[in-house]
């Protein structure tokens, strides 16, 4: 690691900011290199001339890289703090960050400067992320800048901080490690009426009947008193009337389970033309608002990608914080997608053994292949309530552009003849188009 070359305005060389130096580096700046070839004319010129000023100026010229070199290296005990303004921000957002260095060392330092390091992605659009600055004992001199970051998760690196003796011809440099900061912007979940996955027979994510009687609301029947039956549910009334002890029963209910299945293939990263929205982020944005919309209900995330990454479902505030960042990591999304090679039953398999007992699905996918039409048919068999947002990336430009809009549209249809709900999402507004499928309610 070299630090000669550290400029406070344009930060250190590319070597020096990926270097993962664990202590300081001590470096000869080389700064007076070639004062005492020019003391040494000074001199000459003034023992020609008999210019004892010459001469004097030649000892001045001499002695500088005279201290220079005998200088001792620094010994820098520096303690840099980072602190990011929003600590949640929004993809999008900008944020202040704040850099502080302080001289814990009982030494005073003649010129220590400090340049941090954003992770790649995030834009600089205010302020220095570098500071110089002496620094006596105790001393603490600050920078911030602001920087626009977008979805996904961001891992700031440690700064690079270089301190440079009295004189400038010694440096000693590395990185000074930091508390961890990571910063992962989320969207939060779109407000909205609650978003029905199946529907009309099965109902809006929520509260609803569950097959098992036991603790609950709803009446469900009366049986035999048994020993040990809580004296709450003994029916006085029957008892004062016959004589005969009987235990009521109540129907439970249950928040369900919806499981938001993402089609993250690269098969789905499809869009009508260059400046359009793939079909990925779509299919995200689709998966955020039945999120915001299911009521009450334990929502899980399963991504269609290589490994079939898998957020359990869960339910709460934390759990929304949870399933916003999971969406912004999809593959397509703050990634470039990855094939999967899977037909139709292998895709289905692989869902179902992430799903929980009596899951409903919501299957975001363009539809623009058999295998994921197939996947959706044979989860519905399989007896989970499936419902299929699609958006459409298909466009009418070309005859072969024209081809593919019909076949998906066949797709859609024989979906909707096996009982599975359809929401075929064009370019209006996806509120729009869940209404006219009868999605909200």
């Amino acid at each position: 690691m070299t630090a000669g070359s550290l400029d406070a305005r344009t930060g250190p060389p590319d070597d020096a900011r990926t270097a993962e130096a664990t202590a300081f580096e001590t470096t000869r700046t080389g700064r007076y290199r070639g004062a005492l070839a020019v003391a040494a004319v000074v001199a000459a010129v003034g023992a020609l001339a008999g210019t004892p000023v010459l001469l004097l100026a030649a000892v001045v010229v001499a002695v500088v890289p005279a201290v220079g070199h005998a200088a001792a290296s620094p010994e820098p005990a520096i303690v840099v703090d980072r602190n990011v303004r929003p600590a949640d921000p929004a993809p999008g957002e900008t944020v202040t960050v704040e850099l502080r260095a302080t001289n814990a060392g009982d030494v005073g330092l003649a010129d220590v400067r400090v340049v941090d390091a954003p992770p790649d992605g995030v834009e600089v659009v205010d302020g220095s992320r570098a500071l110089a600055t002496a620094l006596e004992p105790g001393g603490v001199a600050t920078t911030a800048y602001e920087a626009v970051i977008p979805a996904g998760e961001h891992a700031f690196d440690d700064p690079f901080v270089a301190v440079h003796d009295a004189t400038g011809s010694v440096a000693v440099a590395g990185r000074v490690a930091v508390e961890e900061t990571t910063v992962a912007p989320t969207a939060p979940l779109p407000d909205g009426d609650a978003v029905t996955v199946a529907p009309p027979a099965r109902g809006r994510p929520g509260r609803r009947p569950s097959d098992d009687a036991g603790d609950g609301l709803a009446f469900e029947s009366v049986r035999e008193y048994r020993r040990g039956d809580p004296a709450a549910r003994v029916d006085w009334r029957r008892y004062a009337r016959t004589g005969d002890l009987a235990t009521v029963r109540y129907r439970e209910r249950r928040a369900p389970t919806v499981v938001l299945v993402v089609d993250a293939r690269e098969r789905a990263h499809l869009a009508p033309d260059a400046d359009a929205e793939s079909a990925i982020r779509r299919g995200v944005d689709a998966a955020r608002r039945v999120a915001g919309g299911a009521d009450l209900a334990h929502v899980g995330v399963v991504a269609l990608a290589p490994g079939y990454p898998t957020l359990d479902p869960g339910v709460g505030r934390e759990h929304a914080h949870r399933v916003r960042a999971f969406l912004d990591g999809i593959p397509g999304v703050s990634t470039a997608p990855e094939p999967l090679a899977a037909d139709g039953r292998a895709l289905a398999a692989a869902v179902r053994a992430r799903l929980p007992r009596g899951a409903q699905v919501c299957l975001c996918t363009p539809a623009c292949d058999d295998a994921v039409a197939d996947a959706a048919t044979r989860l519905a068999a399989a007896g989970h309530a499936v419902g299929v947002c699609s958006p459409d990336p298909t466009s009418t430009e070309a005859a072969g552009d024209r081809l593919a809009a019909l076949e998906r549209r066949a797709r859609l249809r024989a979906l909707r003849r096996r009982g599975v709900a359809v929401v075929d999402w064009a370019d209006e507004p996806l509120e729009t188009a869940l209404d006219r499928a009868g999605w909200t309610t």
